[in-house]
């Protein structure tokens, strides 16, 4: 989706990782501007990959206990 004519000049990405260690997908901010994140954006992004990856796990949770 971000290759070719879109024109990419700026990613950044955090890991998706479960309890398991396992890589299950990436939380990323992309831009067709040149762009720099300063440590404070880093952390949030790092921050809202491990968010995501509680409430993944929680629906998981959820399933399970519903079957």
């Amino acid at each position: 989706l971000v290759s070719g004519e879109f024109g990419l000049r700026f990613y950044a990405g955090a890991p998706i990782i479960t309890q398991d260690g396992y890589a299950i997908g990436t939380v990323c901010v992309v831009d067709k501007k040149r762009r720099t994140f300063n440590q404070r954006e880093k952390n949030m992004l790092a921050q809202f990959a491990s968010t995501i990856t509680r409430d993944l796990e929680v629906r998981q949770q959820t399933l399970i206990k519903l079957t």
